[in-house]
């Protein structure tokens, strides 16, 4: 019989022992010859606490939780991304849109404020005092003849609204107007050797967006002039008698329409309206994956599923929220005009491509796509206010917001911003209803002891 410390001191010895002679064998191994010193820093841990949650891994692979938390972090970020690059196009995609339900669709007629410009036409920071003529044009079928009036000032944007050419004073016809042809991408006809000036944009669609100057007052007699030599028609297409076929103009003065895209999940939908009518490669590599990204390809359905719908809702509203509030409160100090007012620009660099030497200034090309409804043209003026941005006042001396009450009176200095030419400043008192949504009041300007006082009646 074996006694009971005897039996314990053997099972002691029979655990003990390998581990003594493992120990020792590993203290006599020399290392791997192709062993690495991991830092830590480049290893994943077991565990990490995010902004969006805990996230866990094991041996660096995410657990199913953490799958699922990531991509739905990722798609939210894709969606914010999508709309604030894509905005500038979903903008002339819904004002392409509003001329249709006014009643001028593509290729197919030209809208004229006639009697000027008032709150119940939704545009983005339209003038009360101006005779805008505006149109879009397709050309998917074909080159499309655009014919333009004497002395009127515009640009024409593509379907990214990037600038294709002016139109007018700083236009090729150098305000003596004139016939504009526009080709479509990859188009291999023929095309007519003189007598027009022939632009070949990048996608098919493109915004017209031109003013058309009154002098003293005469405001039928600008409407006039547009009308009588304005014009828009397929290259080939003719009457029976050889000429052009007739324009029609649609007065656009005191009709209710919309020009401004969504803010809410609908902006995803114009924004596929967009890639399906352009050519797949109308914006770079990146933008066409990062719309794709998102469910938005060409040729192909946006059908997104509850979980996508839902995440792109949010999308929207956080992008909707850094739009108003980059406009409002830019951090740019660029964007400020004096250091003790509150006036800004919103153009911020005088680039229309937004760029300051190789930076792509984001939150300026953000800003902007926010609030007018055409590239800008101060960037390409050639000599012609061209050191005059468009300048802003939303807030009041001490930087609260101007509030909606019946009369608000607000002194500028007595030589306006917008100098030298005369033709290109205006005042107009603006509220703002939700983002790249305002609507206009007629302002008067009545000059008093070296200033110049405003006041709107709401």
């Amino acid at each position: 019989m074996v006694k009971l410390p005897a039996l314990c001191k053997e099972i002691a010895t029979a655990i003990l022992l390998p581990l003594l002679i493992t120990t020792a064998w590993a203290q006599n191994v020399p290392p791997r010859k192709y062993s690495a010193d991991v830092p830590s820093d480049i290893t994943t841990p077991n565990s990490v606490e995010t902004r969006i949650g805990t996230l866990k891994f094991n041996n660096g692979v995410p657990d199913q939780k953490t799958i699922q938390l990531v991509y739905d972090q990722i798609d939210f970020v894709r969606g914010i991304d999508a709309f604030l690059t894509g905005m500038a196009a979903t903008s002339v995609y819904a004002l392409c849109e509003g001329f249709g339900q006014a009643g001028f669709k593509r290729n197919q007629g030209i809208g004229i404020t006639e009697d000027l410009m008032d709150a119940r036409s939704l545009f983005l920071t339209p003038n009360t005092t101006t005779v805008y003529v505006f149109l879009c044009l397709d050309l998917k079928d074909g080159p499309m003849v655009m014919q333009v009036p004497p002395g009127v000032l515009g640009p024409v944007d593509d379907a990214d609204f990037r600038w294709v050419t002016d139109v007018g004073l700083t236009g090729p016809d150098a305000g003596k107007g004139g016939k504009y042809l526009f080709v479509p991408p990859g188009y291999t006809g023929g095309l007519p050797s003189d007598g027009y000036f022939i632009a070949k944009p990048r996608t098919n669609t493109l915004l017209v967006f031109y003013r058309a100057f009154v002098k003293a007052g005469d405001i039928a007699g600008a409407v006039r002039d547009v009308k009588a030599n304005a014009a828009v028609y397929p290259l080939h297409a003719t009457t029976e008698t050889g000429e052009p076929p007739t324009t029609t103009f649609v007065n656009t003065s005191g009709l209710k329409f919309n020009t401004i895209s969504a803010n809410t999940f609908r902006f995803y939908e114009e924004l596929n309206g967009v890639v399906q009518n352009e050519p797949a490669d109308f914006v770079d590599a990146d933008t066409v994956g990062l719309f794709a990204a998102i469910g938005i390809k060409k040729g192909k359905p946006f059908a997104p599923d509850a979980r996508m719908k839902a995440i792109l809702t949010d999308a929207v509203a956080v992008a909707n929220g850094f739009a108003r509030t980059n406009l409002f409160a830019s951090r740019d100090e660029r964007a400020k005009i004096y250091t003790d007012r509150q006036w800004f620009t919103p153009f911020v660099g005088g680039s229309y491509l937004f760029l300051d030497g190789a930076e792509r200034m984001l939150d300026a090309r953000d800003m902007f796509s926010t609030t007018p409804p055409a590239s800008p043209l101060p960037c390409r003026w050639r000599g012609w206010d061209q050191d005059q941005p468009m300048r802003w006042r939303c807030r009041m001396r001490r930087a609260t917001t101007l509030t909606a009450v019946r009369r608000t009176r607000s002194r500028c200095q007595h030589r306006s911003p917008q100098k030298s030419s005369g033709l290109s400043w205006s005042t107009t008192m603006r509220r703002a209803l939700c983002w790249r949504r305002t609507r206009s009041w007629p302002v008067s300007i009545v000059p008093r002891r070296g200033s110049r006082k405003i006041r709107t009646g709401r």
